[in-house]
Formats: structure tokens, sequence, C-alpha cells
């Protein structure tokens, strides 16, 4: 078995989630404000109650377990512009 099938299978592979047989793929979750909508509607008590649907795998499809997670493979970027933006405008301010 290889340690790395995405470089070994390359020709052929379509991702992790076709590997593992999970069919996650970066694009198999809802966009944040859809899922955030399903999760609210789900009215979770407590970040341990989310937690503890998701390892039970009750989560609807499209809703991450781990939305920290995917917030930081997908808007890490946008995160940081917009921490940059407050940061610059509070430094501004000072000055």
């Amino acid at each position: 078995m290889p340690s790395n099938p995405q470089i070994a299978y390359r020709s052929e592979w379509k991702g992790w989630g076709d590997w593992l047989g999970t069919g996650n793929t970066k694009n198999s979750f809802l966009p944040f404000a859809e899922a955030r909508s399903i999760v609210r509607g789900l009215k979770f008590p407590t970040r341990a109650a989310f937690y503890s649907t998701a390892r039970a795998r009750l989560l609807p499809p499209g809703v991450t377990k781990g939305p920290l997670c995917r917030i930081s493979q997908v808007g890490l970027a946008r995160l940081e512009r917009l921490a940059w933006d407050v940061t610059s405008k509070h430094h501004r301010k000072k000055a």
C-alpha cells in the first residue's frame, strides 16, 4: 500500500473521500451560511450536543462535523484579510 496514494495513483486519483469511501470532497459540504441555518434549525443546546450528534453520524448531509476545520480550509484567507482590516483600522485610530 503506498504511503501517498494521491501521488502513486495520480492519473486515477479522485480525492481522499473517494479513496476512503466516505464520499466527502472539498465540494461536498454546504456553503457556510446554508449549513449554519440548518444547524441553528436543529436547536442544539450546547456545542457538546452538536459534537455528540456529529460523532453518531446523525448530522444532515452536507453539514460538516468539524466546522472549524472546514472554515480553516475554505475561509482562512478571508478571515486573515478581515483580521488585517480590523487591525489596520485599529492602528490607524491610535496614530
